[in-house]
């Protein structure tokens, strides 16, 4: 059985963090690959290998395009072998946006997947948002407010 989807929302040139809980079932067990693909794509945009060291001597490797934009980060030193780990993107970009695939590979018990979706906004603007939502539009950081909400259909009553 595989994770429920988790939203991410990405500010435009800021930090985000896409969760992926490495925490093996058992104590006995660690892990020994982890793998983040991006949208449909089947070669991994970063790597972690651990599987001829220990996850702190792992060997990460981010996609020639992400460049030093992404690294791996683990869990606190008191959570088992990873524990609630994320891929942290910095600066974001807008194409960073899409769905991301999280596969934790463990010495022991299979192999576990978690699905993250970036959603990537110019800024944090709650006023902007709801205008969005309630349109019903998808926006990116090169439409004007125009381009997503018709100025007719804004209420200046208020």
């Amino acid at each position: 059985m595989e994770e429920p989807r988790v939203h991410v929302v990405g500010v435009l040139g800021e930090r985000a963090s896409l969760p992926c809980d490495m925490t093996p079932n058992t104590t006995d067990d660690e892990v020994s690959l982890v793998l983040w693909y991006k949208d449909d794509s089947t070669t991994p945009i970063y790597s972690c290998d651990a599987r001829r060291s220990s996850l702190s001597q792992a060997h990460h490797a981010p996609a020639d395009w992400l460049g030093h934009r992404a690294y791996l980060r683990l869990g606190p030193p008191e959570e088992p072998a990873g524990g609630q780990a994320a891929l942290e993107l910095y600066p974001v970009h807008e194409e960073d946006e899409g769905l991301y695939r999280c596969r934790v590979d463990f010495r022991k018990a299979r192999t576990r997947n978690y699905e993250v979706v970036l959603k990537v906004i110019c800024e944090w603007s709650p006023f902007l948002s709801f205008l969005a939502r309630a349109s019903n539009e998808h926006a990116s950081c090169t439409d004007s407010i125009r381009d997503v909400i018709p100025l007719y259909e804004l209420d200046y009553s208020h």
